[in-house]
């Protein structure tokens, strides 16, 4: 099998549709609506599972799509504090030092990777 001579694959397409649910789960957790939240994020996260095993077993693996899927993620994780605090503020106050702690130690690996490597680590391995 041979790579994708287009960046318009199945796992791109995926990535994308992460990538476009972020909006709609900022405006989901705004508006207080915990169900839709749960299962539009639990979409979003099944897509992050499939885009990087469908790119491997047919074959369309691009660079494109490397980078789609990263800023997927960042985008998804990113928006999780925002929503969560808007759904449960409650437990973020209770949890708070310990959300710290895991925002600083992301934070901390991320930037160590930047100044290293020059770019964001790449953790996409199988």
């Amino acid at each position: 099998m041979t790579p994708p001579t287009s960046n318009l694959t199945i796992p791109n397409l995926l990535s994308g549709l992460r990538i476009a649910s972020i909006p709609v789960l900022l405006i989901l957790a705004w508006k207080g609506e915990v169900r839709l939240y749960l299962v539009c994020l639990g979409i979003s996260l099944s897509t992050d599972l499939l885009d990087g095993l469908l790119a491997r077993l047919l074959n369309q693996r691009t660079e494109l799509g490397a980078k789609l899927d990263q800023w997927g993620d960042a985008g998804v994780f990113l928006s999780l504090p925002v929503a969560l605090w808007w759904l449960w503020p409650e437990v973020l106050r209770s949890e708070g030092w310990f959300i710290l702690a895991v925002i600083a130690s992301y934070a901390g690996s991320a930037s160590f990777a930047k100044w290293k490597f020059g770019r964001p680590a790449s953790y996409h391995t199988w």
